[in-house]
């Protein structure tokens, strides 16, 4: 068997590379939990806030975004990972 990735017919790319669509799973787990752990409807942002400034995972994400840029990865893959609000 290769060790090339196997690409997914349905699709037509490796989704173990889709580094966007990990990034998006990662902010709805989150989303969700952050619905769950909340007795109230949270204010405008607090989630996403919560999400990217408090969390070990937001930290994460917001350090891969950066390395990606300072790396010269493409642009959509590192700008769209985090929400722009984010991104300072």
């Amino acid at each position: 068997m290769s060790d090339q990735p196997q690409k997914d017919q349905k699709q037509g790319a490796d989704p173990r590379g889709d580094v966007l669509a990990a990034g998006h799973d990662l902010r709805c787990y989150y989303e969700l939990a952050a619905m769950q752990l909340a007795d109230h409807v949270p204010a405008a942002r607090q989630t996403e806030n919560w999400i990217y400034r408090q969390t070990e995972t937001g930290k994460v994400i917001r350090a891969a975004a950066a390395a990606m840029k300072e790396a010269g990865v493409a642009q959509p893959l590192w700008f769209y990972l985090l929400p722009a609000s984010q991104a300072g």
